[in-house]
């Protein structure tokens, strides 16, 4: 038996949810950019597509990212001051 610890799917989607948000609002990308695509973050973040689906899903959910059928997945709106908030 494996020593590694074993999370539930939803511990896995919430964690790559949050490292999703973390790239997004870490300053390179603005509102409407093109995010990567469902393989792309697969093989960033070392994760199952369904885990992707599911975690973009989520933030596309809270405005984070937007997602357009046969278009792609965008950098949402709600991105667009959180970057600067904490400058103030």
């Amino acid at each position: 038996m494996s020593d590694r610890p074993k999370f539930l799917p939803a511990d896995r989607i919430k964690r790559l949810e949050e490292r999703i948000e973390r790239h997004v609002r870490g300053g390179e990308l603005h509102p409407g950019d093109r995010y990567l695509t469902a393989a792309e973050a697969a093989d960033v973040f070392d994760v199952g597509c369904t885990t992707v689906h599911r975690a973009m899903k989520r933030l596309a959910e809270r405005g984070v990212l937007v997602r357009k059928p046969r278009a792609g997945t965008f950098v949402g709106p709600s991105v667009a001051g959180s970057r600067t908030a904490g400058l103030r």
